[in-house]
């Protein structure tokens, strides 16, 4: 699918030039940003378990199981730094992210960033057979992209050293697991 790949260019000349300027204090920043990709991921498995069931191909397959681990991990990493961080905080509110069975909600401007619209839940969760995994590819890659557009912001803010190396391991990861997407796509559709 070709449409995809300006979206791969916007998201390559984005890490170039940043997303926007640093910020005096980080602190709230870092509490935001694990209280928005930590659910960010969690859309990501909720997708990815489905493909694990439902996916044709055996490489949407693979990579639904490398999604689901990779991003699990960062999930438990991000909750111990939050009650290690931010004991006292208030639990976090996902106004801006619903999840339902049909749509889920993307951040509208979740730190600054264009991150607006919404995810067709249903219609994934009722695609079959080969549509499926296009329809997969199809939203992970954009779903990737805005982690990786949360990830660089963190870059240009956060003085933490752990949320710095965790946002360098989403961008290489997430970068990689685009290029791949998009090239099933091109070669399977």
């Amino acid at each position: 699918m070709k449409i995809l790949k300006p979206l791969w260019a916007f998201l390559a000349l984005t890490l170039m030039i940043g997303v926007a300027s640093s910020r005096a204090d980080a602190a709230p920043f870092d509490q935001a940003f694990i209280d928005a990709m930590a659910p960010h991921h969690q859309s990501a498995l909720m997708m990815a378990q489905m493909a694990v069931t439902k996916a044709q191909l055996p490489e949407v397959k693979r990579m639904a199981r490398d999604i689901i681990a990779d991003q699990k991990k960062e999930i438990a990493q991000m909750q111990a730094w939050r009650k290690a961080w931010y004991p006292n905080a208030a639990a976090p509110h996902h106004g801006d992210m619903k999840m339902s069975d049909d749509k889920m909600m993307m951040p509208g401007e979740m730190m600054g960033l264009p991150m607006k619209g919404e995810m067709d839940m249903g219609k994934l969760k009722s695609a079959k057979g080969r549509d499926f995994d296009r329809l997969f590819l199809q939203m992970m890659i954009p779903h990737h992209a805005g982690a990786i557009m949360m990830a660089q912001e963190a870059l240009n803010v956060t003085g933490r050293k752990e949320l710095r190396k965790m946002s360098h391991a989403i961008i290489a990861s997430q970068a990689r697991e685009i290029g791949q997407m998009q090239s099933i796509l091109d070669r399977r559709f």
